[in-house]
């Protein structure tokens, strides 16, 4: 064995030592918060690779059995990796979108170890694999090398499925400068490890598994050195995401108008009528116009679009007391009476029955009705509101 190969493996034999030691660290000291323990998972799946590695030719595990264990490790590398991706750039932009993600990793995981068995069927030839050193089925190879292929595809999915992505990094913070360095680096070892499998390179292999190996250690010092930098990471994020997402009083006075354009044209009264739908037809980006609701107008869309559908049904009952309040719903928009009635009362804090009998009352002391922004959509008022008076 040349002094270079002995050096390799003893620092990887070290290195993974060294990190299951940090992992456990990690898992078993009380930290203050959870992103920690997905560090503690990933430094343990990673220093148990690297030991398994480093002890495959003295331990020898069943082949099959030894596959399952990379497996499994680098599924919850991934899974670690791709929930601390998540928390820096604001957590999954929907509900239940990391769940998904766990089940197709364990899916695919499950899948390139059993295409693996595949060998067993048919003869494929035998083909030296770099990570056991020995000639394997070209199944077994395959399987053996698609497996670093997930790290980079969760890490690209946190980043599509996240609140913020990589266009609200700001490039002159210091804060989010590892974070960029990390983002690189992990990239780019899969990268030269996929690579090197590929042409079947051990030169390149080693190097990527080298640099890999340093990365993680270096990863390590930092999260101890500075616990609180994942945060300063997640919260510079948040900022400059807030800037570029932003409206400004110019953008807000045009989308304002545009807005009350359509109003005028009752376009709220299209049964297809949704935030995409809306932001189409102002030719606006939907997160843009979504912004628009919360900054400006102080509201989500479902409550800008029940308001106006509620003023239109008042309205038409001032016009037309006598016609029934399911049709005028229906011209309003409403597909669904239960869904009209519920936005009628939490909005006026009536009935529509009993609205149109204190209309035809003449009584003015209902609650009133307003698409005001006052940051409480659901406040009564004491007087009513003409429904044809659209000034706020």
């Amino acid at each position: 064995m040349g002094i270079m190969q002995a050096a390799y493996e003893f620092f990887r034999a070290g290195s993974g030592f060294s990190l299951i030691v940090a992992g456990l660290s990690f898992l078993l000291t009380p930290l203050t918060h959870p992103v920690f323990r997905h560090f503690g998972r990933l430094f343990l799946c990673v220093g148990c690779l690297f030991t398994l590695s480093d002890l495959d030719p003295t331990l020898r595990l069943p082949e099959d059995a030894a596959n399952l264990l990379i497996v499994l490790l680098i599924y919850v590398l991934s899974q670690s990796l791709f929930e601390v991706a998540l928390f820096v750039f604001g957590g999954e932009r929907h509900v239940g979108w990391a769940r998904r993600v766990w089940v197709v990793g364990a899916l695919w995981s499950g899948v390139l170890w059993a295409v693996q068995l595949v060998d067993y069927l048919f003869d494929s030839g035998l083909h030296v694999n770099l990570e056991e050193g020995r000639a394997v089925g070209f199944f077994h190879n395959l399987g053996s090398g698609a497996v670093y292929l997930w790290p980079m595809v969760i890490l690209v999915a946190s980043l599509t499925m996240a609140r913020w992505n990589l266009l609200d990094l700001p490039g002159r913070d210091k804060a989010v400068r590892p974070l960029i360095v990390g983002l690189a680096m992990i990239l780019g070892c899969h990268s030269l490890i996929v690579l090197a499998m590929a042409v079947n390179s051990l030169a390149l292999y080693q190097l990527g598994s080298t640099l890999l190996e340093l990365f993680v250690l270096g990863w390590y010092f930092f999260v101890v050195r500075r616990p609180e930098a994942f945060v300063q990471m997640r919260q510079a994020v948040e900022t400059q995401s807030s800037k570029r997402m932003g409206v400004s009083p110019s953008e807000g006075e045009i989308i304002g108008s545009r807005l009350q354009l359509l109003e005028s044209e009752k376009i709220y009264r299209d049964p297809r009528m949704s935030l995409a739908f809306l932001a189409k037809r102002i030719q606006l980006p939907g997160y843009q116009l979504s912004r628009y609701f919360n900054q400006v107008l102080q509201c989500r869309f479902s409550e800008w679009l029940n308001r106006l559908r509620v003023e239109d049904v008042c309205r038409e009952l001032a016009r037309r007391p006598k016609a029934r309040i399911l049709d005028l719903a229906q011209e309003a928009g409403y597909s669904s009476k239960a869904v009209f009635n519920e936005q009628f009362r939490r909005i006026l804090g009536v009935s529509p029955s009993h609205y149109r009998r204190q209309l035809l009352q003449g009584t003015d002391r209902v609650s009133g009705l307003s698409r005001c922004p006052d940051g409480d959509l659901g406040r009564k008022t004491s007087g009513f509101r003409n429904p044809d008076d659209s000034k706020c």
